[in-house]
């Protein structure tokens, strides 16, 4: 929900209007001191910024390995056409010890599997 809030559209003229606005810049919300998921976090911004009409422009900082697996989980995402409320089904569907390893990419393999797609983390 916080995401949604700071990246929905909030009408034409006003400062969080998507037609004036349309790119979201963001990054690792919550990954430092709060210990956060970088591959949740990354994908619900996405969803977020999905659902309010935005591009995101997603700053991973010092996580490259972050870039390199998301990239391709969002391609084949958008490939398959895959929705907002698919994603985030499988998102609830996460084993919890997919999300304690953010950088193995156990949780983006999990997505795919979940929407059929191809293993986007090899």
């Amino acid at each position: 929900r916080k995401a949604f809030a700071g990246f929905g559209d909030t009408g034409r003229g006003t400062e969080c209007s998507a037609e004036e606005y349309p790119v979201i810049a963001t990054g690792n919300w919550g990954c430092g001191v709060f210990g956060g998921s970088l591959p949740l976090k990354a994908v619900l911004q996405w969803a977020a910024a999905s659902v309010g009409g935005r591009d995101v422009r997603y700053y991973h900082f010092s996580e490259p390995v972050l870039a390199a697996t998301l990239r391709p989980l969002v391609a084949a995402c958008l490939s398959a056409g895959v929705t907002v409320s698919q994603l985030y089904t499988a998102v609830l569907a996460a084993p919890p010890d997919t999300l304690s390893r953010p950088r193995n990419g156990e949780f983006f393999a999990h997505l795919a599997r979940a929407l059929g797609l191809p293993d986007t983390a090899e």
